[in-house]
């Protein structure tokens, strides 16, 4: 179709659109080659350094240019790379012995042949004087691009009807076409085999070259104009790419670029602010439960204190302690810590909130059961209440909630985990956070809850 500016913006907005960085572009001329290139260097998806542009080689493998320095051709065109299939490559056996082969022709005799029928099909209205490429010293020096297929194709034919007429003594184009996709054999080529289904050439069996447009220095000219020169860069041949020479990319390195715009993904990692406030009321938790439980035991011979009792202030210190640590752990995400790591404070944390939570209840719980079982007493005699009395409730609720925490870590294991809010384009995450999970949680923190809610609902009855 016609490359019309309007149809080259369109396209190149489209390709835009998708936010790749490496395009193939099947185009018929040089014309409509650097029409795009153009178009794609204005839309900033060419000659930028991160953008690589393929082209088949309908657009030519020739040298490009020249460009004056600085213009969109010029940056575009650097770094791009043009595939062909190839006919052969020197050194490989057949193709050599094809190159031989057709350049044996040069030989009077077969030059007035080749003469003849070229006046009889080809020119028939010129005269054989009027076909001075048959003289010239290039003429059969290379069987060219086509030849080596078009030899092959002549070859994969005349074996097809060999084969099909030892099965028939006549065969239709229906036969032949049937025979010549189960044919294979070793061509000037490579080696020839058709896919069973469309006919067609396997892309395994043919040979492929990779040429890479670099500067010419030779053909550029000092501070006006660039040209460019196809520098074989990949060959593909037995179904593998192997490295002629290093690519150079746009940017005028050798390192491949992804393929993919950078990703920028927000974690939503606690803030520096955040984690730091966090850690200061723990530290305060922590220094004013070890402070006064020291203050507990250096007034523990005043008439409050023991009034108070103070094993059981000082269990309620431990426990706001414990309580309070489990900030530590909850501070933890992907952004201060390995996975390892997030998965271990994930294990820890609850550890640190029932334990916490049940010992500061208990201790209250207990001391309340005491002072219930002293004012239970109608004949107001004199009982003994003795701390293992009032302790056995508190020892019954640590050791549940050990016992339960137990299971869970052994067989339900917290772990830290990633959920992501919402993607790409691609597919690609590009918002997430982190948090606690594990298979089945329910029937350990339901049991937990349960047992330490209830407790509490129990004592506020009491």
């Amino acid at each position: 179709f016609d490359i019309t500016p309007e149809v080259a913006t369109r396209i190149i907005g489209e390709l835009k659109a998708t936010e790749y960085t490496y395009f193939m572009g099947i185009l018929d001329t040089h014309v409509a080659f650097e029409a795009f290139l153009e178009e794609a260097y204005k839309q900033g998806i060419a000659g930028t350094g991160k953008h690589t542009w393929i082209f088949g080689d309908a657009v030519g493998i020739g040298s490009k240019g020249p460009y004056p320095k600085g213009s969109a051709l010029a940056n575009a065109v650097r770094g791009s790379g043009v595939i062909s299939a190839s006919g052969g490559i020197s050194g490989f056996n057949l193709f050599d012995k094809l190159t031989d082969a057709i350049a044996s022709t040069k030989n009077p005799s077969d030059l007035e042949y080749l003469k003849s029928k070229f006046q009889e099909n080809v020119f028939p209205d010129k005269l054989v004087e009027e076909m001075p490429f048959l003289n010239e010293t290039e003429f059969a020096n290379s069987p060219g691009v086509m030849g080596p297929f078009i030899y092959d194709a002549a070859i994969l034919m005349g074996l097809a009807a060999c084969s099909a007429k030892n099965s028939s003594a006549y065969f239709d184009g229906e036969t032949h076409f049937a025979h010549m996709q189960k044919t294979s054999f070793a061509g000037a080529s490579g080696t020839i085999v058709l896919d069973n289904v469309t006919g067609t050439r396997t892309a395994e069996s043919a040979i492929f070259t990779l040429h890479n447009l670099v500067v010419d220095d030779q053909g550029s000219e000092e501070g006006n104009s660039v040209m460019y020169k196809a520098v074989e860069s990949r060959l593909f041949r037995n179904g593998e790419w192997e490295t002629v020479a290093d690519f150079v990319f746009n940017d005028g390195t050798t390192n491949v670029s992804k393929d993919l715009p950078p990703l920028v993904v927000d974690l939503n990692l606690c803030s520096f602010g955040f984690r730091a406030t966090g850690l200061t009321i723990c530290a305060i938790i922590i220094l004013l439960s070890f402070g006064f439980a020291g203050w507990t035991v250096y007034k523990r011979e005043t008439h409050v204190i023991k009034a108070s009792q103070p094993i059981f202030l000082l269990i309620i210190c431990a426990g706001s302690a414990i309580l309070g640590a489990s900030i530590v752990p909850l501070s933890i995400d992907q952004g201060s810590a390995s996975q390892q790591m997030g998965d271990i404070a994930c294990q820890i944390t609850p550890w640190f909130v029932f334990i916490g939570f049940v010992v500061i209840f208990s201790a209250l719980f207990t001391k309340t059961h005491r002072i219930n079982k002293l004012f239970s007493n109608p004949s107001f005699k004199r009982i003994k209440v003795t701390a293992l009395d009032v302790a056995k409730p508190m020892i019954a609720l640590v050791t549940v909630n050990i016992l339960v925490l137990s299971l869970w870590t052994a067989f339900a294991p917290l772990s830290q985990t990633t959920v992501v809010i919402s993607t790409d384009t691609f597919g690609r995450a590009t918002e997430t956070f982190s948090e606690c999970s594990s298979e089945n949680p329910i029937p350990y923190f339901t049991t937990l809850t349960v047992v330490d809610l209830g407790t509490l609902a129990f004592s506020a009855y009491k």
